[in-house]
């Protein structure tokens, strides 16, 4: 589910592969604790592989982390900045195509099926060898 929002200072926007926060006024961040940020869960999408910080963003987090459906962005201990924003780039584990699951399924019934036969053995009535 990708979506916007603006809380009091913070625009949020989010596309298929990046994630812009911009902060619109001059004012404290979100404070001095051990997590002051934002948390984005992802439902009904693929895994996070990774997420960096783009080099033209104006305000780097203090952290920037991931789990396979959350990105924890951190702006702990930064203190006043006018405006400013955070770009982030959000790569997700590739999903196979339907067809190419498919095709490596067959293609693994066609190896099981030509397995090597055991030597020595009658067959039809006559001796091997």
């Amino acid at each position: 589910m990708l979506r916007a929002f603006t809380a009091a200072t913070w625009t949020s926007d989010i596309s298929a592969s990046t994630i812009r926060l911009d902060q619109n006024a001059n004012g404290n961040l979100l404070g001095l604790a051990d997590f002051n940020g934002f948390v984005y869960v992802f439902t009904g999408a693929s895994a996070i592989a990774s997420v960096t910080v783009d080099s033209s963003s104006t305000l780097v987090p203090t952290s920037v982390s991931a789990t396979s459906n959350s990105i924890f962005i951190n702006y702990a201990g930064l203190g006043r900045l006018g405006q400013s924003s955070t770009l982030l780039n959000v790569a997700f584990v590739p999903v196979p195509e339907p067809t190419t699951a498919a095709l490596l399924g067959l293609g693994l019934c066609a190896l099981a099926s030509r397995r090597p036969r055991p030597h020595g053995l009658i067959r039809e009535g006559k001796a091997a060898g």
